[in-house]
C-alpha cells in the first residue's frame, strides 16, 4: 500500500508546535544579496536555536547559516575566488557561467578548502536545516 506523501518520512509533531526559523525563497539572481543578509543575521543575532530553510538560490544561505560556518570567511575564501575564476570561463552564449559543470567543480574546490571539521558541520546542518514538502 502506498503511503500518503503528506505522511511519508515526517516526524510526529505535537499540534501547533512553533518552530522558530528563517526561510530564504528563490533568489532570482539575488544570491549575493541573500548572502549579505545571511552575514548580517549571523553577525547580529543568536542563530543557535533557529531552523533554516531555502529554495533554489536561497538554499545556500540556509545551508551556510545552519552549518554555523562564518559567512564572511566563506565569502572571502570561497565565493570571491570562485567568482574570479568563473569570469575566465567561456559562457557559450549564456549570460553567466555561474552554474555550469566547470563552475560547480571550482566552487566545490574552494568549499573543501573552507571546511575544516566536516563531521561537526554536517551535525549542525542536520539539526538546523529544515527541508519541507507540502
Amino acid at each position: 500500500m502506498k503511503k500518503n506523501l503528506g505522511e511519508y518520512n515526517r516526524p510526529i509533531m505535537p499540534p501547533k508546535q512553533k518552530i522558530n526559523g528563517i526561510a530564504f525563497h528563490g533568489s532570482g539572481g539575488l544570491l549575493w544579496y541573500y548572502m549579505g543578509i545571511a552575514q548580517f543575521i549571523q553577525d547580529n543575532y543568536d542563530t543557535s536555536e533557529l531552523q533554516f530553510c531555502g529554495v533554489s538560490g536561497g538554499c545556500l544561505p540556509g545551508v551556510f547559516l545552519s552549518s554555523q560556518l562564518s559567512i564572511k570567511q566563506i565569502w572571502e575564501d570561497c565565493f570571491i575566488p570562485w567568482i574570479n575564476d568563473i569570469n575566465e570561463l567561456p559562457t557559450k552564449g549564456a549570460i553567466l557561467p555561474t552554474f555550469t559543470e566547470k563552475s560547480m567543480e571550482i566552487l566545490l574546490k574552494y568549499l573543501k578548502k573552507s571546511i575544516t571539521n566536516e563531521e561537526e558541520i554536517l551535525k549542525n546542518i542536520n539539526s538546523h536545516l529544515s527541508i519541507r514538502m507540502p
